[in-house]
């Protein structure tokens, strides 16, 4: 079993292009797009791009990552004027993020 990598090896991954970052939404969220209704909740969405996606189809969309890719999502919603809720939070403390996105 793989250990679940901590928040600096996040945050270096992070210094340049993560390997998980692909610049688009990715396709297994494409392809089931038409069946997802309701609000949006991405923990660890990295820099954003399927947070995005949903919230330019309408969607209520809250994520959360470490600060970077936060600083990175954020760029990219107001360059395509999409609102999404991008937290700086850690995406393991699931609690935490869950009592903010009921809000």
């Amino acid at each position: 079993m793989t250990p679940v990598p901590d928040r600096p090896t996040f945050e270096s991954a992070y210094a340049g292009q993560a390997p998980w970052d692909i610049g688009r939404p990715q396709k297994a969220f494409l392809d089931v797009a038409d069946q997802i209704t309701g609000s949006i909740l991405d923990a660890g969405c990295g820099t954003g791009e399927n947070s995005l996606f949903f919230a330019s189809r309408g969607r209520r969309s809250r994520a959360s990552t470490p600060a970077e890719p936060i600083t990175r999502a954020t760029k990219k919603a107001a360059e395509r004027g999409v609102t999404a809720t991008f937290l700086v939070m850690d995406a393991l403390a699931l609690k935490d993020f869950l009592k903010f996105s009921t809000r």
